[in-house]
């Protein structure tokens, strides 16, 4: 059994509804991906609201999911095409376009993830100045609350 037979297994088929001429469709997208910094409107657009506005910009790969009304911050991963087609549809039984072949018999039961990721970090504390006011806001994972 090969992983996405794996994968296959645990999901259950959904049918469609019975599409019919009175039928009236009241949302157009059940699920939206965004990447990168967006401006108030098309994040309104994409997410319903502007959350797409927070969305660090000097992070590649930093987006949000929004799913069935449930959104979640995400970080996309990219690597170059040729070690796509090459390796990971290879360990995964694929040909190179990514679509299952049926001459393939060598799939890798686990697939080793080599190399290290470097996360930047360099956003620690914003200073915000404002007439006579000063404030600091961490930005940091590790961040310290403190009750005011």
């Amino acid at each position: 059994m090969n992983i996405f037979d794996k994968i296959k297994s645990k999901f259950k088929k959904v049918e469609p509804p019975e599409i019919t001429e009175d039928m009236v469709f009241t949302h157009n997208c059940g699920a939206r991906m965004v990447c990168g910094r967006l401006e108030p409107t098309p994040s309104m657009m994409a997410l319903g609201s502007t959350l797409g506005t927070t969305i660090d910009g000097s992070h590649k790969g930093a987006g949000i999911t929004k799913m069935q009304g449930e959104i979640c911050r995400v970080q996309y991963y990219f690597e170059q095409q040729k070690w796509i087609n090459e390796t990971y549809f290879k360990q995964r039984g694929l040909n190179e376009l990514g679509y299952l072949d049926e001459n393939i018999s060598n799939v890798a039961e686990e697939i080793e993830l080599e190399g290290t990721i470097d996360l930047d970090d360099s956003h620690t504390t914003t200073v915000i100045e404002f007439d006579d006011e000063h404030a600091e806001i961490d930005n940091r994972k590790d961040q310290k609350f403190s009750e005011v």
